[in-house]
């Protein structure tokens, strides 16, 4: 998120035509239990995979599910050793080998597979001292999405004043995914389900965006606007906590529509953060507001993650 460039002393930003300050949000949600661990600021100048939520240990035997930003081999093999599964898109200029140890020219073999999944058993990483036991997952997307995914590589390339590498280019007709749970554990579709279920952060950062409009202010004081960039995020915090009291026990429950319904319960939920009432039967009175209200429908086509996950045939991951 952009900021005035007289707070880069705080946060550090790009530069250039980007702002001088900017920082970066970085969250870990637990979809189980909906407990939520951040938000964490960092430099907007900083990768992803220097924020503090990397330093919160997670159980043995969870599931680590993040995007591509968030690739790094070195805490793939740490959270293999620790007993942890992850669930993780790479990067373009993966490096991949057969577990006889063979290099793998992963464009070229793609090409010549058919089917609509293919799961490969593989070794991470370009140092066989160091490589890492995985599974990779490749789809096919359409020739459309491939030449938009295409283009922006060359965009962002040409911006950085090089070219990309033909296996990148290549690489963007497919849709990739490392794992390193089993076959035995789940199976291929069941994987990529989970895979689909990180996309409920980007919803979560949507939902503090239109709702919350912790990217926007109203002054041009720039600590005023630092100050209510906090105070928006605070409240988001209690936001998410009223909603996980009031209805994270139903799966089908919208979190849009949920946070739409709670801000009409506003005033009455400041009396009991305030103390003028009961903060417990103000808290009861919102359950039963949105109790009957937000629930997504099951739909025959493009289905909710919440039904394709207890629709049955994935029930091992619930």
């Amino acid at each position: 998120m952009q900021l005035p460039d007289v707070l880069a002393f705080l946060w550090k930003g790009c530069g250039g035509k980007s702002s001088a300050s900017s920082v970066k949000v970085g969250i870990r949600w637990d979809l189980r239990s909906g407990q939520l661990q951040g938000p964490y600021l960092q430099d907007g100048t900083s990768h992803e995979t220097h924020n503090a939520v990397h330093a919160l240990r997670l159980p043995i035997g969870s599931v680590w599910v993040a995007d591509a930003g968030y690739y790094s081999l070195k805490e793939l093999r740490q959270f293999s050793q620790q007993g942890i599964f992850f669930v993780i898109r790479p990067h373009g200029n993966l490096a991949v080998s057969t577990l006889s140890g063979q290099r793998l020219p992963l464009a070229a073999y793609l090409h010549q597979q058919t089917g609509n999944v293919i799961d490969l058993s593989i070794r991470l990483g370009s140092i066989p001292a160091l490589w890492l036991p995985a599974r990779l997952l490749a789809l096919p997307v359409s020739p459309e999405v491939a030449e938009q995914r295409r283009a922006h590589l060359r965009e962002k390339a040409r911006k950085k004043g090089h070219v990309p590498s033909a296996q990148a280019l290549a690489l963007a007709g497919w849709n990739l995914i490392v794992t390193n749970i089993a076959t035995s554990q789940l199976e291929a579709q069941e994987v990529l389900l989970l895979y689909r279920a990180r996309w409920q952060v980007e919803l979560l950062f949507k939902l503090w965006k239109s709702h919350g409009y912790v990217d926007q202010w109203t002054s041009t004081d720039p600590t005023h606007i630092l100050c209510e960039f906090y105070a928006k995020l605070l409240a988001m915090l209690v936001q998410h906590w009223i909603l996980l009291e009031s209805c994270w026990d139903d799966p089908h429950r919208s979190w849009m529509l949920s946070a739409d319904l709670l801000r009409d319960q506003v005033p009455l939920l400041l009396q009991g953060l305030r103390g003028r009432l009961p903060l417990d039967q103000v808290l009861a009175l919102i359950h039963e507001a949105l109790a009957t209200n937000a629930t997504i429908p099951a739909r025959t086509t493009r289905p909710s993650t919440s039904h394709q996950l207890l629709d049955g045939v994935y029930w091992g991951l619930t």
